[in-house]
């Protein structure tokens, strides 16, 4: 590896999901193909929060109707992949995080989570309210974006 290149991370192991991964795994874009063999073999876990479920869920709503995207939601929470954490234990961190931070709440609390459970955060995409945080002050967390990943 040349001087100054960052070393490509690996889309496996353990990881937080945001609800923009879960979205890219349920609309079976490209990159959420690739998450979705990476679960079923085994080689990536993931976790969320309630809220990201909420998110994805109410986002794929618009795009395929309510009924569609509820059986997807319960498709994939039968499905074992993903476990999905209660908020409850996740509070005082990520109202730290909104209070200190502007950025959306779901993503504080995904943030949370990533730190609760020490495990990196993983996003679909850059996107311009977290890049500008993690340039003023880096985050106490690893966070990981899937389009540099696949």
């Amino acid at each position: 590896m040349k001087r100054g290149e960052r070393m490509k991370k690996e889309l496996k192991g353990s990881m937080v999901f945001d609800a923009s991964v879960i979205i890219e795994l349920l609309a079976s874009t490209k990159r959420g193909k690739i998450v979705e063999e990476k679960l079923k073999s085994g080689e990536l876990f993931a976790f969320t929060t309630e809220l990201d479920i909420t998110e994805a869920l109410y986002i794929l709503c618009r795009k395929i109707g309510f009924n569609n995207a509820l059986i997807k939601i319960n498709a994939l929470k039968r499905s074992g992949y993903i476990e999905i954490f209660e908020i409850s234990p996740l509070v005082e961190t990520t109202a730290l995080y909104k209070c200190s931070r502007a950025i959306a709440l779901s993503d504080c609390l995904t943030l949370s989570l990533a730190k609760y459970l020490s495990l990196p955060a993983l996003f679909a995409r850059k996107e311009k309210e977290l890049l500008r945080e993690m340039k003023k002050k880096p985050f106490d967390i690893e966070i990981l974006f899937l389009e540099e990943m696949v």
